[in-house]
């Protein structure tokens, strides 16, 4: 079957390593397109899981191995860390000789139409990160729990013959300091990249896919592989879309 082009793919938080991984969607999904450019806007590898006991499957080596052969296929792969693997940030900026990816903070990626978006995972405006990482580190460890207790809710709903219900989704859109704080991320992360001189920007880090105008710029947010299985994708004629994987 052919494979679909895009002039660039985005994707973030696919936290390999962590019990909520998804590395077999991933790794279809990756099948399915060659591309210029691929971004990795954080969160690739869970560190903070992998620090606390080793859970590294298989799947998890196959997904490296198709990144490594997109830059092969000749695609220009960027690796920009989050929270999750910072530890990547002490070698910045790093260009990995045999396997061709370059590890940077942020990037800039320039469209069809020559608008200039910077790219980031967006971990820097988390005040939870910066000001208390062990919150921080609580707080996911629990998302963790209730995204993989999803899965098997999921199961026995679909024995059921009932809809697949998500507890982890239902706490961010329905509770008010989750809603305020995916609210003042976006509003912050699109006023420091107006005030940048940048026509938008594309992040992850939250886990909720987004593409709206804030504060004179475009905000994309390419989600996650735990849950949402989403891409941000520029196609070749420069339309800039979200992709919702399924397999």
């Amino acid at each position: 079957m052919a494979k679909t082009h895009y002039r660039a793919v985005w994707i973030s938080d696919l936290h390999l390593g962590a019990n909520s991984a998804n590395p077999q969607k991933v790794n279809d999904f990756l099948d399915t397109f060659t591309c210029d450019d691929l971004y990795l806007v954080g969160d690739i590898i869970d560190g903070w899981r992998l620090k606390s006991r080793w859970f590294w499957p298989d799947t998890n080596s196959g997904t490296i191995r198709k990144i490594l052969k997109k830059v092969k296929q000749g695609s220009r792969v960027v690796y920009l860390p989050g929270n999750h693997d910072e530890f990547l940030r002490s070698w910045l900026p790093l260009e990995i000789g045999f396997g061709g990816v370059s590890i940077q903070n942020e990037a800039v990626h320039i469209t069809l139409n020559g608008k200039k978006i910077l790219v980031l995972h967006g971990d820097i405006f988390d005040s939870a990160v910066r000001l208390n990482p062990i919150l921080s580190w609580f707080g996911s460890t629990s998302y963790d729990f209730l995204v993989v207790s999803n899965k098997w809710t999921g199961k026995l709903m679909s024995l059921l013959g009932r809809r697949h219900w998500s507890f982890s989704k239902y706490i961010k859109k329905n509770f008010k300091s989750a809603t305020n704080f995916i609210f003042h991320f976006e509003h912050h992360v699109s006023e420091y990249t107006r005030r940048r001189g940048y026509d938008g920007v594309v992040c992850g880090h939250i886990h909720k896919p987004e593409i709206r105008t804030l504060n004179g710029i475009v905000y994309y947010n390419c989600g996650d592989w735990v849950e949402s299985f989403s891409a941000l994708v520029e196609t070749p004629d420069g339309e800039l879309k979200l992709l919702y994987f399924q397999n």
